[in-house]
């Protein structure tokens, strides 16, 4: 508690002369009185003992604080070190850490390893699927084919891998809450399979014979690329321009410019060719969401049970019942 001496306040105030600076020489006289105003209730005034502040520390007199004079450093005898203190609660805060990040791992499932031939049924279960449900526009693969300059034979398999991509990637944003940065990283497995559909279905080249040094690493780039542009396009809506979508430059540059480096072409790539590639990838995966938006809204009924974490637009899930999905997960969803 502070108690007011009301008395010396209003002395300090009728000698103060407030057209002055409260600093000014002249107005010591009322700065001192209003100094001896405020008194500290020493009843009310107690050290923290958790701390270890020394409670019968001696009261200093009014004169250790006179004009000019620094206050005494306070007594060591029973006093507290503010450093050791704070690396007392450091220590602490990280033990707390290690003990949650422990308990975190044991609640948290292992991933489970999939095999060659997980990946396989579920690419087929996957493809399936988006025939049955018309997810792919051909005339929007063939602009995007003839814009980068693909072999046109490869139009229709190129919108399926496309279709496919965009459906694991939506499945793995929906795992992470629609944050990329919450993915779950590609298993060897999964990236080499990115990679086998990529060269093969997009480019026509066995996999076997693939000119990319690291296919995993591919891969996972290729997967990178894919769930950071639908994250965006969800988070814009599928009618969103490609001026709101690709409105970075420098990203498409260094995009297509670590693509590129797979394949050995050093070179980087130019500002204009950039925004222009990525232009028209992000037409076929914009028209996909749009597609599955579209799904979703002629199946009501269905989409009210699916798992909400905040997509515009749906996955298989939201067409299934639990049984079918059960059946369909036994092949699907681990790619």
């Amino acid at each position: 508690m502070i108690d007011v001496n009301s008395g010396a306040v209003a002395d300090a105030m009728a000698l103060g002369d407030f057209s002055l600076p409260a600093s000014d020489v002249r107005n010591a006289e009322s700065q001192s009185a209003l100094g001896d105003s405020l008194v500290a209730d020493d009843e009310s005034v107690r050290p923290l003992e958790s701390f270890n502040f020394d409670s019968a520390a001696e009261e200093r007199s009014e004169e250790e604080y006179g004009e000019g004079e620094e206050e005494s450093e306070e007594s060591d005898d029973g006093g507290f070190d503010a450093d050791e203190l704070g690396q007392r609660f450091a220590d602490e805060y990280q033990h707390e850490q290690i003990l949650n990040d422990a308990q975190r791992q044991q609640q948290e499932p292992a991933p489970v390893e999939v095999t060659v031939q997980d990946i396989a049924e579920s690419v087929q279960a996957t493809h399936e699927f988006i025939a049955e449900h018309q997810l792919v526009d051909v005339a929007e693969t063939a602009t995007m084919v003839s814009e980068l300059g693909l072999d046109p034979a490869r139009t229709e398999s190129a919108g399926q891998s496309m279709a496919l991509l965009g459906i694991t990637s939506v499945q793995r944003l929906e795992n992470a809450g629609w944050n990329p940065e919450n993915v779950t990283p590609l298993q060897q497995a999964q990236a080499q399979a990115v990679h086998d559909v990529v060269l093969s279905e997009m480019f026509g080249v066995d996999p076997r014979l693939s000119p990319v040094a690291n296919p995993q690493a591919l891969g996972a780039d290729v997967m990178f690329f894919v769930d950071n542009l639908m994250s965006t396009i969800n988070t814009l809506g599928v009618n969103a321009t490609l001026q709101q979508i690709n409105n970075n430059p420098a990203w498409s540059m260094a995009v297509f410019n670590c693509l590129r480096r797979h394949f050995g072409n050093n070179e980087p790539i130019d500002r204009e060719t950039a925004v222009q590639a990525a232009d028209s990838l992000s037409k076929p995966f914009q028209g996909f969401a749009r597609r599955l938006a579209a799904l979703r809204q002629e199946a009501p009924a269905r989409s009210s049970r699916s798992r909400q974490v905040g997509s515009r637009f749906l996955t298989h899930r939201d067409i299934f019942d639990n049984e079918a999905e059960t059946l369909y997960r036994r092949g699907h969803g681990r790619l």
